[in-house]
């Protein structure tokens, strides 16, 4: 049975979900011959990483999941903190995207190196990120269902609604337009989140 605060959490996994895979459809067109990247969506798309799920979806996961599934299972306290160890390494991952992509905008035609660099750099990301949702969904969402009281999920979900998200939400905020469209554009909503 799904709680209005978990389906608030879904959501947000979903909708990054569709940034990550609108990222890896650009990072493909970087083939051989080399296209030139769209560099200002890819720099939209860092931005609304580091706006609002590095910003705001991981500290209230942190802050409220994670903090009432601790109290209510101590045993699960290992993978809580795992998972509070990777929020952080994420924060690094998208720091050493940043820097390749940079890299790749200053060499581009000059280095084959800088586009597999970036390349590799966002593959460790996408790679990274999925990974960390997946287990957030199929190991601390099952158990918090199982933990957590009606009271627990209410609290849960009104931390969640206080930022809405830039992108998605209904509060959608003009910056973000160019990414929204082209979200829908290269990944249409239509469950593709997760690829294969």
């Amino acid at each position: 049975m799904a709680t209005p605060g978990l389906s608030i959490i879904q959501g947000e996994h979903s909708n990054l979900s569709r940034v990550l895979l609108c990222l890896q459809r650009l990072v493909t067109t970087l083939g051989e011959p080399p296209t030139k990247p769209d560099s200002a969506l890819l720099f939209l798309i860092l931005h609304y990483i580091e706006a609002f799920p590095e910003t705001f979806h991981h500290p209230k996961e942190e802050g409220h999941l994670f903090k009432r599934l601790r109290a209510a299972r101590p045993a699960a306290a290992p993978l809580l903190d795992q998972l509070s160890n990777e929020h952080a390494s994420g924060t690094k991952y998208l720091g050493d995207l940043r820097s390749s992509l940079e890299a790749l905008l200053i060499a581009f035609n000059m280095h084959a190196a800088a586009r597999e660099g970036f390349r590799q750099a966002a593959t460790a990301y996408l790679d990274f990120e999925r990974k960390h949702m997946q287990r957030e969904e199929k190991e601390i969402f099952p158990l918090a269902l199982e933990a957590l009281t009606e009271d627990d999920w209410s609290d849960i979900a009104a931390a969640f609604t206080v930022h809405d998200d830039p992108v998605f939400g209904a509060a959608r905020q003009k910056e973000f337009d160019e990414l929204r469209d082209a979200t829908q554009a290269l990944v249409p909503d239509s469950g593709e989140s997760h690829p294969p």
